[in-house]
């Protein structure tokens, strides 16, 4: 940009800099010409109103028609009120009035977002996701281990309960840090290592500059079934036209040495593809998911609190969070 408005000299590569380069590139940065060009390029910037065009910017792309209720549309969307084919998009207003006029049950509600994140967090390899997972399993071990003797002496501690409250409260924190030692291992086990070592192995190309399909995400047990056995399909055809092509185009491109590369990532992609890898992978996320489920509902919960009852006063709903 710089150097298409005259105002400096071209980028110079990290490879090719010089102490000749470096010297010329200053000096052309000092000249008349530069100096207009940068005089110019300031009185741009200072007639522009950069936070102003942001801000409409933010605005003119916010899905509007999507965030609106349906019933009061000056009102924002909060909830989504979803029975057998019918689904509407509902505010804290509309809610409370439907469900004061038993026209709703909030059972049928969940939380509404126009535009959900999904912040998935990717493995690289097998080691790290193994280790990464033996480490949390460590630290949510020692953490129940520590509720077990500091949850009775806090419990004990605390001034103005009575005697049978404070017992009752160290018994819950004894229950909790024993749960929380016990729930750590087969969790672990179960769902967390399988998961993070597939995933590891289903990410492994991508050390060596390879491509990797993006295969859907597993919501539940059924979509976990259809990433399965699509992963599972496509890692054994990619495993085997990489094993046969990418010899071939090595070699193509680097000759023997190329031909030696390329042998190395098919085999590689076929293990990591077709092989134990992707065997793995098709057939634990379905159980992975489902364990999930069971192992992680009390955190889960609040992904989608549901209405819990209703206040009066126009305050509508209280969050069962």
């Amino acid at each position: 940009m710089v150097a298409a408005a005259n105002a400096g000299p071209q980028p110079i590569p990290y490879k090719t800099l010089t102490e000749e380069n470096l010297a010329s590139a200053i000096k052309s940065c000092l000249t008349p010409k530069s100096r207009e060009a940068a005089i110019a390029i300031s009185r741009k910037m200072k007639a522009e109103t950069g936070v102003k065009t942001a801000v409409q910017s933010f605005y003119g792309n916010l899905p509007v028609d999507a965030m609106c209720c349906d019933i009061l549309p000056n009102e924002a969307a909060v909830w989504v009120y979803q029975w057998k084919k019918t689904m509407l998009r509902l505010s804290d207003t509309a809610a409370f009035v439907l469900m004061d006029q038993q026209k709703i049950w909030a059972k049928n509600l969940r939380r509404y977002q126009s535009k959900r994140i999904h912040i998935d967090n990717i493995r690289w390899d097998p080691i790290s996701a193994g280790s990464a997972v033996l480490l949390d399993t460590f630290i949510s071990f020692t953490s129940g281990f520590a509720e077990v003797f500091t949850g009775p002496v806090r419990a004990f501690a605390r001034q103005g309960k009575s005697t049978h409250s404070r017992g009752t409260n160290a018994a819950t924190s004894v229950r909790k840090g024993i749960g929380k030692m016990i729930g750590a291992l087969p969790k672990a086990t179960l769902v967390d290592m399988p998961l993070a070592l597939t995933e590891g192995f289903h990410q492994m190309p991508r050390l060596y500059g390879e491509a990797v399909r993006d295969n859907g995400r597993v919501t539940d047990w059924r979509s976990g079934g259809a990433v399965a056995g699509k992963t599972f399909a496509v890692g054994i055809y990619d495993g085997l036209l990489g094993f046969v092509v990418k010899p071939y185009q090595g070699a193509k491109q680097g000759g023997l040495t190329g031909f030696s590369e390329g042998l190395a990532k098919g085999t590689a992609g076929l293990v990591t593809g077709s092989g134990a890898g992707t065997y793995i992978f098709a057939f634990d996320r379905p159980f992975a998911k489902t364990s999930h489920d069971v192992f992680g509902a009390k955190e889960d919960r609040t992904d989608n609190p549901r209405p819990r009852n209703v206040r009066p006063h126009g305050l509508p709903i209280a969050w069962n969070v």
